[in-house]
This record gives structure tokens, sequence and C-alpha cells, in this order.
């Protein structure tokens, strides 16, 4: 091995990128997976919204409506829908 390690996990280079050891490292990682996965997924919906109009023979025009439309209500929802528990008792939460 170069450097004169006996072993690649007794060289420090390789201790340098190891798995994250720490005690809450993988579930922060799980974490940052489903966050990537959750990305992936929205991205994908949007796109292949698009996609799947524009092959309906919409113009770019009203594809830039719709999906604008699309974009204003995906984040319009969570707004309301966490605002909406708030006139009940909120107390619990």
């Amino acid at each position: 091995m170069p450097g004169g390690c006996a072993r690649l996990r007794d060289c420090p280079v390789s201790r340098q990128f190891a798995w994250p050891s720490a005690p809450g490292s993988r579930r922060l990682l799980g974490c940052h997976l489903i966050e990537l996965l959750e990305r992936y997924a929205y991205y994908g919906i949007y796109f292949g919204f698009g996609i799947y109009l524009a092959s309906l023979g919409y113009s770019r025009d009203q594809l830039g409506i719709i999906q604008s439309l699309f974009l204003f209500f995906s984040y319009l929802i969570p707004v309301v829908s966490g605002r909406s528990p708030i006139g009940t008792d909120s107390r619990r939460c």
C-alpha cells in the first residue's frame, strides 16, 4: 500500500473518507436521502406533467400558464392547510 500502510483501513487517508460514525449520522443520512427522493419525485411530476400536456397538443404559452397555476397551488395548499388548525384547539400541537 502507498505510504507504508499494511491495510487500507489503517491508512489515515482512508479514515478521512470513512462512513460517518457519529450516533445520529445514519439517521441524518437517511433523512437527507428521503429529502432527495422527495425532490426527485416533485420535479419528476412537474416535468412529466409538462411533457404530458405538450403531448396533448397544448402550446408553450398555455403550458406556461398551466404550470404556473400548478406551482402556485402546490405552494399555496400547505400554507392554507397548515393555517387551518389554528382556529381550532391548536395548543396541543
